[in-house]
């Protein structure tokens, strides 16, 4: 997509008050022009990287100022873009661009009022330029149309678009041959014909789609703001051969049979890393998971191959210490003492839908036994929105005890607005489904916490210090969310690797350190937390010394990024993340953001 004006990164030096040493000036000007071209390849981590050396050697600049201004947007770092673009207009108020990045940084943040007034300014120094205009009017609009809600908001109490739907009333024409609710309820041969009638870049009929609405908003509105989900351990009555092996070496081996698994792991490690099998030189036909001394591996020594012959005293195997229950001489034979249930977290998906389809195909469809936690920000962006978010409604309907989804920060009307799900939905459907859409996002939990002891939000922790499982319990979800406190945090914060807490770099809620993290984890009883809401080279990070888990699944982001995406496997005999990588795969010729606010086509970002 070309850049219109306002988005250029500039390579013209402005006049300086007092400028530094030459020999600085020109190394400034050549960490800038490093940084242009960064910025030109989409590299924009290292594009910020060196226009922020340049800021060092010159920060009287306020073009070095406007070019991070608008790389910290391209990140997403809106509240970053905003400070820097305020800066170079405290530094040249003639600096126009600077305005063109504030107002785009404030459109971001859903602070429409004051975009428009820098899309004014803008407007008063340049009346005849048709890029200006065109964002001043869409900008206008947008504020026009947020002051005609309030007031409506304000006369009367807000009417549910199903108090006025007629579903019943819809006829289904008879050329219609899609996918339909069997007595109109959902089944699982529907939902196999609905995702290849989506794969197929078929529309599902809107009477199916209301239908889909009305019922997934009766099941979340009755549940609470934190669900909390227990993976069982079955006992298991099959067993493993082994030798007793010499004295201090470890024998908790797994089966890799029907998922059985021994209750609890030999290896009492802090964090995640799944070893690759290796041969085991004194049993030929085995292969064994060791997790080396460098390695740190959520799972015991797995042992593979059609043989049931003793392994005893391997090489390859290095010395663990049992856990007390099976610590002393071990017999030649014991049992597998539980199978337990497993359940897959997911990220971003961004209306992703091909990506999607990736992750059944990679992990299984959804079932009873196959349970799923999806955490937030299912759409915007991709331009297949409403295929994925119809598709997880389904199969929330399908198996509502055990397909879980989670309110993300792009469930809410501001970003739906810009990012493109509401001129989607408008697109396929009409204004109203969008507006049942709406609806039903404000019922979305908030957060989910299994077996007590790991915590799943889309954003992450605390402004504040003292906030408890309670007080997420005791949040009113069903509303568009408030600009500060809990409800905000869940679903906009981040970690950061420093103690304490800083401001935020999206302009949002705030950063969280380690500190943050341990404490909080210490006073709740948990383990740890999973989080989303960022985009990760390898479609995972672990941080906070492991108390922290981020997971993103949606990649190749926007066709651009070029991450990797993941999934989290979480098994209730030890609840270690198990990370699952892949990557994108093709899509029809429809590039993501096609539905987007006219803003964004213009240059806004």
């Amino acid at each position: 997509m070309a850049m219109a004006e306002g988005e250029r990164a500039e390579c013209a030096e402005p006049p300086q008050d007092e400028p530094p040493a030459d020999g600085t000036l020109k190394r400034a000007e050549e960490l800038k022009t490093q940084a242009n071209d960064y910025f030109k390849a989409k590299d924009y981590e290292n594009a910020i990287k060196f226009y922020s050396q340049a800021i060092e050697l010159n920060p009287s600049n306020a073009i070095y100022y406007g070019n991070r201004s608008l790389a910290y947007l391209r990140t997403e770092c809106y509240g970053y873009a905003l400070a820097d673009a305020t800066r170079a207009i405290e530094i040249d108020k003639k600096y126009i661009k600077g305005y063109y990045r504030r107002a785009a940084s404030n459109m971001a943040l859903g602070k429409f009022r004051a975009a428009l007034r820098d899309y004014e300014t803008v407007m008063k120094v340049k009346p005849h330029d048709k890029d200006a205009k065109m964002k001043y009017q869409e900008c206008n609009k947008i504020v026009k149309q947020k002051a005609f809600e309030r007031a409506i908001a304000g006369d009367e109490h807000k009417r549910s678009v199903v108090d006025s739907l007629d579903i019943e009333s819809m006829t289904i024409e008879d050329e219609y041959s899609g996918p339909k609710l069997e007595d109109g309820k959902v089944t699982i041969t529907f939902m196999k014909e609905l995702m290849q009638w989506y794969k197929d870049q078929k529309k599902l009929h809107r009477k199916c789609a209301y239908q889909i609405l009305v019922q997934v908003k009766e099941v979340l509105s009755k549940l609470s703001t934190l669900v909390e989900t227990t993976l069982k351990e079955v006992r298991a009555g099959d067993s493993v051969w082994a030798g007793a092996g010499l004295p201090g070496r470890g024998g908790a081996v797994e089966l890799r049979n029907s998922q059985t698994h021994l209750a609890r792991s030999a290896f009492p490690l802090p964090r995640p890393h799944v070893c690759p099998p290796q041969p085991c030189p004194s049993s030929p036909g085995l292969s064994a998971s060791v997790p080396p001394s460098s390695c740190l591996c959520p799972l015991p020594v797995s042992l593979h191959g059609s043989s049931r012959s003793a392994v005893t005293s391997c090489p390859s195997l290095p010395s663990y210490p049992l856990p007390m229950s099976l610590s002393g001489p071990l017999p030649l034979r014991w049992p597998l003492f539980f199978q337990t249930e497993k359940i897959t977290v997911c990220g971003d998906t961004h209306g992703q839908f091909y990506d999607l389809l990736n992750i059944f195909e990679l992990n299984g469809l959804p079932s009873e036994t196959n349970p799923y936690i999806f955490n937030g920000d299912f759409v915007d962006r991709g331009s297949f929105s409403v295929e994925v978010i119809l598709t997880l409604f389904g199969f929330k309907l399908l198996y509502p005890d055990h397909f879980h989804l989670l309110r993300g920060n792009h469930e809410t009307d501001n970003m739906n607005q810009i990012y493109g799900f509401e001129g989607e939905v408008k697109a396929k459907y009409t204004a109203q489904m969008y507006e049942l859409f709406s609806e039903v996002f404000e019922w979305l939990p908030l957060a989910q916490c299994i077996n007590g002891k790991v915590l799943i939000m889309h954003g992450g922790l605390f402004s504040e210090d003292g906030v408890t499982l309670d007080d997420i319990r005791k949040i009113e979800r069903n509303r568009q969310p408030p600009d500060s406190g809990p409800m905000c945090d869940l679903l906009w914060s981040d970690p950061q690797p420093q103690n304490g807490r800083s401001v935020s770099k999206r302009g949002v809620s705030c950063q969280f350190g380690p500190d943050v993290t341990k404490a909080f984890l210490e006073e709740n009883n948990l383990d740890y937390i999973i989080r989303s809401h960022e985009v990760k080279a390898e479609g995972y990070e672990v941080a906070h010394g492991g108390r922290c888990v981020t997971v993103f699944s949606a990649p190749n982001y926007c066709d651009q990024m070029g991450n990797k995406a993941s999934y989290i496997h979480l098994r209730g005999s030890d609840l270690r993340p198990q990370f699952h990588q892949f990557t994108a795969v093709p899509h029809p010729d429809v590039k993501p953001m096609a539905y987007a606010s006219t803003l964004l086509h213009l240059g806004m970002m």
